[in-house]
């Protein structure tokens, strides 16, 4: 008498793909997008997932999906993952790293231009915020809050809302003929960084007082006694 018997082989995990890998920050959400599963005769398997934060398991990340938080900054992060068939055979794979994650704003540097003086006398002037982690990557996709210690005697130009590449922001502003210092700053994540700036104003002549003016004769010198000057 013939037994037959049948043969449930180990699943196969041909590869694994994460929908991002490279510029992933504090706050996105990185998931696994595809597994390539060779069933080899053993049926329909069921995934499971292990989330690894700088090669040891994240507790309690055992989805799909792994939302990014603080705890993150500075690691590389992979998924194993594991196929089983109804015989209880499991294949296994753990996907390729992510880049390190950037954190969240950890130190904003505010730098200005050399003011320039136009020819009516406006100050034109740009701020530049550098955001960067703990780590001293860049943060870039934040939101910047930018502030105006004399928002009276500006008047504002082009303003990056959002840090860019490089984490940097920029914020340009035209001021009064006033001479003083305009201090700004960029908030972003709760850290802040500011930079002041003398404003560079044309001087204005308020007066002339000559020695005279009256009763010259040939052979008299006139001169300049005093001139009033307010160097703005």
């Amino acid at each position: 008498q013939a037994t037959q018997l049948t043969l449930n082989g180990y699943p196969i995990i041909r590869s694994i793909t994460l929908n991002q890998t490279a510029g992933l920050k504090v706050g996105d959400t990185v998931s696994v997008e595809k597994v390539d599963v060779e069933q080899n005769g053993g049926g329909e398997v069921k995934l499971s997932y292990q989330w690894h934060r700088d090669g040891g398991a994240i507790d309690g990340a055992t989805s799909e999906s792994y939302h990014l938080t603080e705890q993150d900054t500075g690691a590389t992060l992979f998924v194993a993952v594991t196929a089983t068939n109804a015989a209880k055979n499991e294949g296994y794979k753990a996907s390729s790293k992510t880049e390190p994650v950037t954190g969240k704003a950890s130190a904003v540097t505010v730098t200005a231009s050399a003011a320039s003086v136009e020819a009516n006398g406006l100050n034109t002037i740009t701020y530049t915020a550098t955001v960067k982690d703990r780590f001293g990557r860049a943060v870039v996709g934040e939101a910047i809050v930018w502030d105006i210690d004399k928002p009276e005697l500006v008047a504002q130009g082009e303003t990056s809302t959002i840090t860019g590449t490089g984490g940097v922001g920029t914020m340009t502003v035209t001021t009064k003929n006033t001479g003083g210092t305009i201090t700004v700053s960029a908030t972003v994540n709760g850290k802040k960084g500011e930079s002041g700036v003398a404003l560079q104003g044309i001087p204005t002549i308020k007066s002339i007082t000559l020695n005279q003016t009256a009763g010259l004769k040939v052979g008299d010198t006139v001169s300049v006694e005093k001139v009033d000057v307010e160097q703005n």
